[in-house]
């Protein structure tokens, strides 16, 4: 539009304005009304912000007020498209006049399109208007803009009803507070709309999302609506009783149907379910839950099976939401739930396998560690049910039970489970077998060790599966048995599996260099038709139908866990399986910009079907040139042929390859995901990108790290290639995921630069590993101060961190320390980071202020940090800290300087406990990294009151942080820590051992370092802690058994003690020798 009005001189500009214009106020044709009313739009967005136009709006409010209903319907179109122009400056002076446009235009009078219309424009304007204060004066609209949906329903217009819902649904979402005082109508209308059964089903399930919009955007108003809980969880329940399975046809239908393919239709039982997960996460399990199990008890008993299977499901859906509350009803719960796997029900007793694995993974490891005799048999008995999918599902219930559940709480069971599951593996159908090697390997993987006496009985059958015949039926549980022979063989270790390690790798070299092969020739015939200006989609050309997923998804990650398994061994295969990760890692993500607004017929059908015969005669003519045979050229051709316009869809369209905006069909496995947004001057375009080449290219970052990390030296001859692959990736643009495992890569690079030459590998050298250090530093810094991701902001942070620990893992190595500039750089790139994490919080406390919520979240604080943020500020101090441990008390002045100021109000009783806990956890690397060269000194006094404080905190991660800072005064804290201090310290650690309940739960931790610290004072402050006061208590909490590394750190104390001062720690007649030996 721009560079067209550019072209433009004043006289025809103002012809083109009248004429739009006229078309509005006159054109007869509805449709071409609506385009005319669209252009003007189109004109007024760039116009207006020139006051270029100031007529345009004078007229749009006459044409409401014409008595025209065509010509209103038009005008309010066009306030919906120009809502971001004039919700600002442009509108003060119309405020009024606006306001009443939408008032009257909702009016029951008017015609259904126009109230319609007027909701529309009305909801873009509340979308796009700067303030609350600018949206206070329009909430009173709420009532007729509800208006609006019960006359269109109660005219049977369910398209307008829907399209005016729609409206609330985006003000729900947007702007939840808008609705504040009427959001008991708003729901009430909603709840009406979506339980009322005669209604279309996408009527009643735009009312669904809108209910569910409100809830998660705006939690707390939705909590104190009476009775919404009590209305909603039954609306959904009932919901959830539409599915199929009366009859044996739809029972076996039911048995046969692939539960990985999409359904193309959304059933009522597909809104129900997602309704009722979304509901309790947002309203959370204290409210939702007493309702949800009224009503499952109540279902559960019903002779309906469709009933039954809801309870049963509820339970699953509802899980997440009401974590902390189930949590204490579950072996009641799990008991109801095992009950029903001998329904005599396919489905419910399918439905009752599901929700085992759903709490498995809500619930674990806790609850396969308090019910594990209750859930594992059980599951080995649904593995034996007559029906082939609750085996395959109880199968898979089985790798969510292994997924967070510790060896003990499998062990026991591994003789009957692997029978079953070896039983599935021989005679099952497909489905269950492909399950069944999952499981398999999610068992190994726990079991370890321990699997391998099971070894020779899975091995020689998973093998076979993995190296057989690559037919297109079997190819998913071949690729499933490659992924899990790895698996094994990592658990088993090098002993058990080498031998058929080699075997295995072999045939995964020779089955991937076969399909880079092939790749090599499909790449040299599409690159030649690109050549010869043909556009290639993709997902078209010809592959055999399953190589690239397996070379990507599982060959690869294969190899990588064979890395692990083998360690050196592995090293001739590198020059293998490097090439192809390179590849991967290096791979053109297909990123494409094109014009949206493009009509698809813009060339004539003549054209592009000449372009057709052309682009196909190249493809058939270079795939016969390169051997590939008559179906394959096919493919070829497919790939290069454009959809006709006028006709219907084409065998291949490469329209969006072409520029003409249309999206590639799925089913061609092009895997593009797309995005259009409004450029303003440019229009509306379309970015496209291949999610296929991203996902395959963050993989291949994530194994090279492996391989490196496993091989150490000798990957060293591959070090320089790999970094210049993955030193650019760390500023991706397209991913976040690639950008986190490029970065993680690059400090382990450096490590095996340092590990070479240490072994005097050729080409290795100080000077090398020097400059891998540099360039991991540079690269990683770099995008730390671009990065608009805070979680990837996180890991970067965490690359960082590592590249810094290098020097302290071997302090020998010069050639690992960061010079003076890039310690500057990191400094600054943290005190950055951290001055925009809390500008961002300022802005957001403004804004909150600005916008007071109805009610704070369950569980909520008064000034909670956002989650994102406090794992942020953690992630920073956790970097300071591995610089303060290599570079001690030198680099305490940058940190004094720059980064103290933004902690020290942080230490203030007021401040959110995660706040403190950062802060204090600073506090305790200054102790511990700057106390012996007496740097700490200035800080310990005040350190040793604020972390006396936070030790009786109610918030265990605070309370662990400061009792760990109290044992590293001890340790470290030199004179500064004076003998009056150093006894209100131990006091305060007793204290904290002694609490009630300090051995439960959260806590258990934060007492562990307590008993840990008392453990130094009793080694380092003698005098401070006499033995006979101290050494009673310490011994009887012995053994630690919650942090594992204060574990090994008290055992070190209590060896250190029995070997210097074992009077102190036997007594005086050896009367606590018992308890040493017990501990």
């Amino acid at each position: 539009p721009v560079r067209l009005l550019s072209r433009l001189s004043a006289g025809a500009l103002d012809a083109t304005k009248q004429a739009v214009l006229a078309s509005v106020r006159e054109e007869a044709c509805r449709p071409v009304r609506t385009k005319a009313a669209d252009a003007a739009a189109a004109l007024g967005k760039e116009l207006l912000p020139q006051g270029a136009w100031p007529e345009l709006l004078p007229f749009m409010l006459q044409c409401t007020l014409s008595g025209d209903a065509s010509a209103h319907e038009a005008a309010l179109g066009m306030f919906r498209e120009l809502a971001p122009t004039l919700a600002g400056r442009q509108l003060a002076p119309h405020r009024d006049a606006v306001r009443e446009v939408f008032a009257s235009s909702l009016q029951r009078g008017e015609t259904a399109a126009v109230r319609v219309a007027a909701l529309q424009a009305l909801t873009a304007f509340l979308l796009h208007l700067p303030s609350a204060s600018a949206r206070a004066p329009l909430a009173e609209l709420v009532p007729p803009m509800l208006g609006v949906v019960e006359s269109a329903l109660q005219a049977g217009l369910e398209d307008e009803a829907r399209d005016a819902i729609e409206a609330f649904v985006e003000i729900a979402d947007e702007q939840p507070k808008f609705l504040r005082r009427h959001a008991q109508q708003v729901v009430q209308a909603m709840l009406t709309v979506a339980s009322a059964s005669a209604l279309d089903e996408a009527t009643r399930h735009i009312a669904f999302e809108c209910l569910l919009a409100f809830s998660e955007s705006a939690p707390g108003a939705a909590r104190k609506l009476p009775s919404f809980a009590e209305a909603f969880v039954p609306l959904a329940l009932r919901m959830m009783l539409d599915i199929e399975g009366d009859t044996p046809s739809e029972v076996a239908e039911w048995e046969r149907a692939d539960e990985d393919e999409d359904e193309t239709e959304i059933s009522d039982y597909d809104v129900g379910s997602e309704a009722l997960d979304r509901f309790a996460i947002a309203l959370g399990g204290r409210l939702v839950l007493p309702v949800l199990l009224g009503e499952v008890q109540r279902l559960a008993a019903s002779p309906r099976w469709q009933e039954r299977h809801a309870a049963v499901m509820a339970l699953s859906q509802a899980g997440e939401g009401c974590a902390k509350q189930m949590g204490r009803q579950l072996p009641a719960v799990v008991d109801m739930v095992v009950g029903h796997l001998g329904d005599a029900h396919a489905r419910v007793r399918w439905a009752a396998v599901n929700t085992i694995g759903q709490m498995c993974t809500d619930f674990g490891p806790r609850l396969q560690g308090k019910l594990h005799a209750r859930l594992m048999p059980a599951l080995v008995q649904a593995m034996r049910d007559a029906s082939p999918r609750v085996q395959a599902h109880a199968a898979s219930a089985v790798i969510n039970y292994c997924d967070s559940c510790d060896r003990a709480c499998l062990l026991p069971y591994l003789d009957a489970l692997l029978a079953q599951l070896l039983h599935l593996l021989s005679s099952g159908a497909r489905r269950a077998q492909e399950q069944a090697v999952t499981a398999v390997a999610s068992v190994a993987d726990v079991a370890g060790r321990d699997f391998a006496r099971y070894y020779s009985t899975f091995a020689p059958g998973l093998v076979q599966m993995a190296l057989g015949p690559r037919d297109k039926e079997q190819a998913k549980l071949r690729r499933k048995a490659v992924e899990c022979v790895s698996i094994v063989g990592l658990a088993v270790g090098p002993d058990v599996f080498g031998a058929d390690a080699h075997r295995v790798m072999e045939a995964l070299i020779h089955q991937s260099a076969d399909d880079e092969a092939r790749a090599a020739r499909v790449d040299a015939v599409a690159t030649e038709l690109r050549r010869r200006g043909h556009a290639v989609v993709e997902g078209r050309l010809p592959e055999r139908p399953d190589s690239s997923e397996d070379l990507a998804t599982f060959i690869l990650p294969a190899a990588a866990r064979i890395c692990k398994c083998l360690g050196d061994g592995f090293a001739p295969y590198l020059p293998h399986v490097l090439p192809p990760l390179l590849r991967a890692a290096r791979a053109d993500p297909g990123v494409s910009v094109t014009n949206a607004d493009l009509a698809a017929a813009a060339e004539g059908a003549a054209q592009v079907e000449a372009r057709n015969a052309a682009a196909r005669k190249d493809a058939l003519e270079l795939a016969a040139a390169h051997g590939f045979g008559p179906q394959e050229a096919e493919a070829f051709a497919r790939a290069v042929t454009r959809k006709v316009p006028g006709q219907g869809p084409a065998a291949g369209d490469a329209a969006a390859a072409a520029g003409t905006g249309e999206e590639e069909d799925d089913e061609d496995g092009d895997e593009r995901e797309d995005v259009v947004v409004d450029i303003p001057g440019l229009g509306h375009k379309r970015i496209s990108i291949r999610t296929s080449a991203i996902e395959e290219k963050a993989a291949a970052c994530q194994q090279l790290s492996t391989y490196a990390s496993e091989l150490k030296a000798h990957f060293f001859p591959y070090v320089q290639e790999t970094a210049s692959v993955l030193g650019p990736l760390v500023s991706f643009a397209y991913s976040e995921e690639v950008r986190v495992h490029a970065a993680a890569g690059l400090p382990v690079l450096a490590e095996v630069s340092e590990l070479a030459c240490q072994v005097g590998a050729p080409g290795a050298s100080g000077e090398v590993t020097r400059g891998a250090v540099q360039y991991a530093a540079t690269q990683i810094l770099e995008q730390v101060k671009e990065e608009p991701d805070i979680q990837t902001l996180c890991s970067l942070l965490e690359s960082l961190s590592a590249l810094v620990e290098l020097s302290g893992r071997y302090p020998a190595a010069e050639a690992l320390r960061l010079p003076d500039p890039v310690l500057d750089g990191a400094t600054e790139a943290i005190r950055a980071v951290l001055a925009e994490s809390f500008e961002r919080r300022r802005e957001a406390a403004e804004e909150e202020e600005g916008n007071p919520g109805p009610g704070e979240e369950e569980g909520e604080e008064p000034g909670e940090v956002d989650d994102e943020e406090a794992s942020l500020l953690a992630t920073c101090v956790e970097c300071v800290g591995q610089l303060l441990k290599a570079y001690g008390s030198p680099y305490l002045p940058r940190v004094q300087a720059q980064l103290v100021p933004f902690f020290q109000p942080l230490l203030d009783a007021r401040a959110p406990a995660t706040d403190r806990t950062s802060a204090v956890c600073l506090l305790d690397d200054i102790i511990e990294h700057c106390g012996d060269q007496g740097a700490s000194a200035p800080f310990l006094e005040p350190a040793l009151s604020v972390l006396a404080s936070c030790a009786q905190s109610p918030d265990s991660a605070l309370r662990q942080a400061a009792v760990y800072g109290l044992g590293a005064a001890a340790e470290h804290g030199g004179a500064a820590l004076t003998p009056e201090r150093a006894r209100e310290a131990v006091a305060v650690l007793q204290a904290v051992v002694a609490a009630p309940g300090s051995r439960e739960g959260d806590s258990e931790t934060a007492t562990d370092n307590a008993v840990s610290a008392l453990g130094k004072f009793l080694l380092h402050r003698p005098e401070a802690a006499p033995a006979e006061q101290v050494v009673p208590a310490w011994l009887a909490y012995l053994p630690v058994e919650g942090d594992r590394l204060e574990a090994c750190a008290v055992h070190e104390q209590l060896c250190a003690l029995a070997e210097g001062r074992s009077a102190d720690l036997l007594g005086s007649g050896g009367q606590r020798l018992p308890e040493v030996a017990r501990a």
